[in-house]
């Protein structure tokens, strides 16, 4: 299922635009009032769709390639026993922190979604510091039998995480949101030994369009006319797909040179916090995405992986998916593979979650968070080794 969630973005975000785009031979794109168009020939259309498709069989070929899929009752024996129980005193401080974090930014903001995201903005450091309670999250609840969480020990800090995931979702932070969507995903898919049901998929579906409904409520009564057929085309249109295959097409078209990794090693000061890049002068270089994402009519931010990937290494980025697919399958068998996971396998979620992002920005986003990932969990656990060795 882990797997399926990443076929079903890439299939939203290019696929099936492009064929229904070459069955029908409509360029132009109607959602709600806001009209744009394909910008480039048939042809075009037909390369983007094949290089969409090749990307998402390789990545789905490196995951099978590396994934060995086994029982729950057979999962493998942990190479050293761990108490989680000790690490609760600390997540429950931390989520505690994260807590009063999170208020401010509503309290500061009144409750209005600019001013939180300018303020959540300003404090980006401080939201960072979400990875520790989110990894020991994980790390404690994956420990333990679900009987056990009625346990006074364990039961604060269920209380805690419901509060921050609540306090999330009033801030409107959506990746914030969908990083705890993927820990409590993780959690219940390990449960069911990570299958693919029916359910799954129409509740996947189903998820998926909610933002179109929630259009609904920003639009006039006029716009808004539910028996016009129009009306609920839209709500089951994709209208980003439009965007990302106007940027991938854009690069396909266009680039001659290929970069060779120079849209993520250019953005490599992003490891550091916005006030210490500040300090040491350290400025980050997005003009290669930026300017190809102008010339596609894309002027909100976002990105697409794949076109990040063709201005890289162009048909040589298909290769690149397969070792994305064989990354994900690595990380699912470090976490479905064991009673017990470790604190390296409770980051697979927030790693998932960056992954799926990336889909949808510049990869050097989610390069960042992966190493600050890697970075926390050595510090985590080099914190333990000195606290049990001062203790013997």
């Amino acid at each position: 299922m882990s797997l399926f969630l990443i076929v079903f973005v890439v299939f939203v975000f290019h696929i099936q635009f492009l064929c229904q785009l070459l069955w029908t031979g409509e360029y132009s794109f109607n959602f709600f009032g806001w009209k744009s168009e394909y910008l480039y020939s048939q042809h075009i259309a037909q390369q983007t769709l094949f290089f969409s498709l090749m990307c998402l069989i390789t990545l789905v070929c490196g995951y099978f390639l590396k994934r060995k899929k086994i029982r729950i009752e057979d999962r493998l024996e942990s190479s050293v026993e761990i108490n989680v129980s000790k690490y609760v005193p600390a997540l429950n401080v931390l989520l505690i922190i994260q807590i009063f974090i999170t208020l401010f930014v509503i309290l500061k903001g009144h409750g209005n979604y600019h001013a939180m995201v300018s303020t959540r903005e300003n404090m980006n450091f401080f939201f960072e510091l979400r990875i520790f309670p989110i990894l020991l999250f994980v790390f404690v609840f994956c420990g333990i039998p679900v009987k056990e969480w009625s346990n006074r020990i364990y039961r604060k800090s269920l209380y805690l995480f419901c509060i921050m995931f609540f306090l999330f979702v009033i801030v409107q932070a959506r990746s914030l949101v969908f990083e705890m969507g993927c820990v409590l995903g993780y959690y219940y898919l390990r449960k069911t030994n990570n299958k693919l049901k029916l359910k799954y998929i129409l509740f996947l579906y189903l998820i998926s369009i909610i933002p179109n409904i929630l259009v609904l409520g920003r639009l006039s009564s006029e716009q808004v006319d539910l028996s016009n057929s129009d009306t609920w085309r839209n709500i089951f249109t994709y209208e980003y797909s439009l965007l990302f295959n106007n940027i991938l097409s854009e690069s396909i078209v266009t680039t001659k040179d290929f970069l060779y990794g120079k849209t993520i090693f250019s953005s490599i000061g992003l490891l550091f916090p916005s006030f210490v890049r500040e300090f040491l002068g350290i400025s980050i270089d997005k003009t290669f995405i930026s300017d190809v994402a102008q010339d596609a009519g894309v002027f909100g931010g976002s990105f697409s992986l794949l076109a990040e990937m063709y201005l890289n290494f162009g048909w040589g980025a298909i290769m690149a998916f397969g070792v994305l697919g064989y990354f994900l399958g690595y990380i699912d068998n470090l976490f479905f593979n064991y009673k017990q996971i470790s604190l390296k396998a409770s980051a697979v979620p927030l790693a998932y979650s960056y992954l799926v992002l990336a889909f949808r920005n510049d990869f050097a986003v989610c390069l960042k968070q992966l190493i600050q990932l890697l970075i926390i969990i050595y510090l985590i656990e080099f914190i333990s080794r000195i606290k049990i060795k001062s203790t013997i």
